[in-house]
């Protein structure tokens, strides 16, 4: 009876280690790659924001979205959630009709989110002319 409870504990115990599996900790946040604009752009009426850039995770993304905030106040004029296509990259490729309504100068601000919660953000500043 002693030889069985032995045993019995041996099992239990190889049992409890092979059953846990080590988890890998994603603490790096994405990349992301600015392809244009090079310069902080000036913007006549009626024309596009163009903005490119690709967006990487070693692990997955989660979450990929833009804003267009005004820097005086904070406020968030635009917004847009982009859907993840591929697990680790994303392309985002957008032109972004601003309102006619709007002009002086702004901030494009792309934030991407991996499967971990790790954040990344870039920002251009761009002017809306008359």
């Amino acid at each position: 009876m002693h030889r069985l409870f032995i045993l019995l504990i041996i099992c239990s115990l190889l049992f409890a280690a092979c059953d846990k599996t080590e988890e890998l900790h994603d603490l790096n946040n994405p990349g992301i790659e600015l392809i244009y604009p090079f310069d902080i752009p000036e913007i006549d009426h009626g024309l596009p924001l163009c903005v490119k850039v690709v967006v990487t995770d070693d692990q997955s993304l989660r979450t990929v979205g833009w804003d267009i905030i005004d820097p005086g106040t904070s406020f968030v004029r635009m917004h847009k959630e982009l859907g993840i296509t591929s697990g680790r990259s994303q392309v985002i490729d957008e032109s972004i009709r601003l309102s006619e309504h709007l002009k002086g100068n702004y901030i494009f601000r792309l934030t991407a989110v991996d499967g971990s919660g790790n954040t990344s953000k870039l920002t251009i500043p761009f002017t809306l002319l008359d």
